[in-house]
């Protein structure tokens, strides 16, 4: 049987493992009560560094590739090596070294090893190896420095060529557009000049021609001013005789027309005479003809239609004996026509008032 003290200075009690659970029970230190509270919290974060950096190492991969592709850029490890430590010959002792991981001792066990513990040697400190500690976390700091710088050099360097890449393109852009626009200007203006010559030799043209027909005309005037002038007194015989020569001959041709009109208006007066006069002749016999045949004297109506006949100079005698044959179709001779013609333009004039 294992002996328990009787002495009450000590209080001995089984002690077991941690399992997962409620850590806050084993720990001794309230500041780390948070720690073993929020363990899930820190494992997000943890993992979500992880993913961090996968996906940062992941777009660098792709930018890397885009300036190879793109600018012909291709990237240069001209970072250094980090020099290896070599670490001190003498061992270190670790402040981290892992305990017993017996944990079930009984009280004479933990005697023993106090026992044990008082034993070895105390601890001594050692200046050599904590400058050489100290040596060492310098080394690293200035390494990671250098590296810092390095990276820092790099990302300016490619920045300085790829905005040197940047403005070149817009300088060439700039100049091929201003190069565009002047040719295109030039052209332009190119043409406007060949238009503006071609108005002007048209003016000129222009000018001249009328300077030519004025000086066309001013001869002109002037020879007919100088034939008029030096022609003039040899002429007045010669025009006065042919005046008086196209004046008889006015004359002469003036009275054979008045003669002629005069011939005309006679051999026309008579012809009227002669026509009333039959008309007379025929309006009496008609008449004489009438009141033999019916015994009394022509009515208003006839009268009227004969006045009509007369005033209209058509024949007061009808040139058919029977008007209804003018209705009828049937064909006629030549010679019938005409007089159909003239019996028609009678009875026309007829129903006319």
């Amino acid at each position: 049987e294992r002996l328990h003290p009787t002495n009450s200075r000590f209080d001995v009690c089984t002690v077991n493992e941690t399992v997962n659970g409620n850590l806050t029970e084993f720990v001794d230190n309230d500041l780390c009560q948070q720690l073993v509270v929020h363990q899930g919290v820190i494992k997000w974060n943890q993992d979500r560094y992880k993913a961090l950096r996968e996906k940062y190492r992941e777009t660098r991969e792709r930018y890397s590739k885009y300036l190879d592709k793109k600018y012909g850029l291709k990237e240069v490890n001209q970072f250094g090596n980090a020099e290896m430590v070599v670490p001190p010959s003498k061992p270190l002792e670790r402040l981290d070294s892992s305990c017993s991981s017996d944990y079930d001792l009984t009280f004479d066990d933990l005697v023993k090893e106090r026992q044990e513990a008082s034993l070895k040697p105390v601890f001594e400190e050692d200046p050599k190896a904590a400058a050489e500690i100290l040596k060492n976390i310098k080394r690293r700091k200035r390494r990671e420095m250098h590296e810092n710088e390095e990276r820092v050099k790099q990302q300016k360097l490619l920045l300085m060529e790829l905005w040197g890449k940047l403005l070149a393109q817009q300088e060439k852009e700039l100049e091929e557009c201003v190069s565009k626009k002047m040719l295109k200007q030039s052209t332009f203006e190119k043409q406007m000049t060949t238009k503006l010559f071609e108005v002007r030799q048209q003016a000129k043209h222009i000018l001249a021609n009328r300077r030519f027909m004025d000086d066309c005309a001013l001869k002109k005037r002037e020879d007919e001013f100088l034939e008029h002038v030096f022609l003039r007194d040899k002429g007045v015989g010669n025009q006065k005789g042919n005046y008086y020569v196209e004046r008889g001959r006015m004359l002469e041709l003036h009275r054979r027309l008045y003669a002629q009109r005069m011939c005309l208006y006679v051999s026309r007066r008579d012809d009227m005479c002669k026509r009333i006069v039959e008309d007379f002749v025929s309006l009496a016999v008609i008449s004489a003809g009438y009141k033999e045949k019916y015994q009394a004297d022509p009515d208003e109506a006839i009268r009227r239609e004969w006045g009509n006949l007369f005033i209209k100079a058509k024949s007061l005698v009808a040139y058919l004996a029977d008007v209804t044959e003018l209705v009828v179709p049937e064909p006629v001779s030549s010679d019938l026509e005409e007089i159909y013609c003239f019996e028609m333009d009678r009875q026309e004039a007829l129903d006319e008032r």
